[in-house]
């Protein structure tokens, strides 16, 4: 005849799948302990009717260039190593929030995942000095044509799958109308190698001040259409 409540904190990482949880029945009286919490019971994912979305032979989502915006959300998916990335939808079908690194983070924003050339990915096979414009200057426009085919977020080929909080999915060109090996995108760079990469890399997605980066698109949430 009353209302349940779970005992936990706020600032924990989401609870582990199949953790028992300490709850407790509110009395007649609606008597809670100091601190209780309210809760809901979320069922578990069910099997949809639609056939499973394949992607083409050769492509894949590219973790390293793939984020989010948002409150303590990750701008990449590009832990240093294996992780498990979570989507989670509500019942309307509406972005609910992002499991990264064993942590629910519920005030995610927008998802940005990129798809491109399975090769391209972060798997060892991809060489950072490709997208280096600073240390490594490109020769002439064929050799800045043939670097941007090996780097997915500068490929003119990948596109972004682009959900937010409103429910809306669409998918967007990669924007490759700026000149990564131009300023503001290699000025002033950190001297630690691998701070270097990532500097090089947040810039090429996301853009300097006014100048665009390859999200740019994704981020306006233009539509090219598509499923």
């Amino acid at each position: 005849t009353g209302t349940e409540y779970l005992l936990s904190d706020s600032s924990l990482p989401a609870p582990t799948p199949g953790t028992t949880l300490s709850c407790i029945l509110l009395s007649d009286s609606g008597q809670a302990p100091t601190g209780a919490r309210s809760y809901r019971i979320r069922r578990q994912p069910a099997n949809t009717s639609d056939a499973p979305l394949q992607f083409p032979r050769g492509i894949g989502i590219d973790l390293q260039a793939s984020g989010a915006t948002g409150l303590n959300s990750p701008e990449t998916f590009d832990g240093g190593g294996v992780d498990l990335v979570g989507v989670m939808f509500n019942a309307n079908g509406a972005l609910d929030g992002l499991i990264y690194k064993n942590k629910l983070r519920s005030s995610v924003a927008q998802i940005f995942i990129l798809l491109g050339v399975f090769e391209n990915g972060n798997n060892g096979s991809q060489n950072a000095d490709d997208y280096d414009f600073d240390a490594f200057p490109i020769l002439d426009a064929d050799n800045l044509a043939q670097r941007r085919s090996r780097i997915n977020w500068l490929n003119a080929d990948s596109r972004w799958v682009t959900v937010n909080r409103a429910g809306r999915v669409v998918t967007s060109a990669n924007n490759t109308s700026f000149n990564p090996e131009q300023l503001p995108y290699i000025d002033m760079l950190p001297t630690d190698p691998r701070d270097k990469r990532d500097e090089l890399r947040r810039r090429q997605l996301n853009g300097v001040g006014n100048n665009p980066g390859a999200r740019e698109f994704a981020a306006q949430m233009q539509s090219e259409g598509g499923r």
